[in-house]
């Protein structure tokens, strides 16, 4: 089973915060490179496996032994459910309605996948999540959690953002 950390961060840079919280997490930073579409990885330790995501007041990662995604959003954020037209499939439109956490939902599910592919394996609106059997999709302390791996199930840890 994956492990998602979040910590709550009124940090500006939150790329960093996401580092960061990630080298709390691990003791110190392996050397880290990256895939063609940008994804990094730890080329020195294949079998540790990780994936970041920050949104307003959050950051987040996942570590596990297996390829792995993540993407975490505000469960309040303003969303433009137009979007939905251009980037869900019809099922996905379907089933979205005009629920701005059920776009959430959908929306945190493709990045997932997405990020633990290492890129887009085709446009947006063909990307179906829903049913996906290596995705879950948890609400979690004002979040929505979307991971993404051969074994979907996750816990949430919180970290405190004193640590770091």
């Amino acid at each position: 089973m994956s492990r998602v950390y979040l910590m709550r961060t009124d940090r500006q840079d939150l790329s960093a915060a996401t580092w960061g919280l990630l080298e709390q997490i691990l003791g110190h930073l392996p050397a880290v490179e990256r895939g063609p579409h940008r994804k990094p990885f730890f080329p020195d330790h294949p079998d540790l496996q990780f994936s970041l995501s920050h949104t307003k007041g959050a950051v987040a990662c996942a570590v596990s032994d297996r390829p792995c995604g993540l993407d975490i959003e505000l469960e309040n954020r303003k969303v433009n459910l137009a979007a939905a037209r251009r980037f869900f499939t019809p099922r996905e439109m379907i089933d979205t309605g005009n629920d701005a956490l059920r776009f959430l939902e959908v929306w945190t599910r493709k990045e997932a996948l997405i990020k633990r592919s290492g890129g887009m394996p085709c446009p947006l609106k063909e990307l179906e999540t829903i049913g996906h059997p290596e995705i879950l999709t948890k609400l979690h302390s004002g979040f929505v959690i979307s991971h993404c791996n051969e074994i979907p199930e996750f816990t949430v840890t919180i970290v405190n953002q004193f640590m770091i």
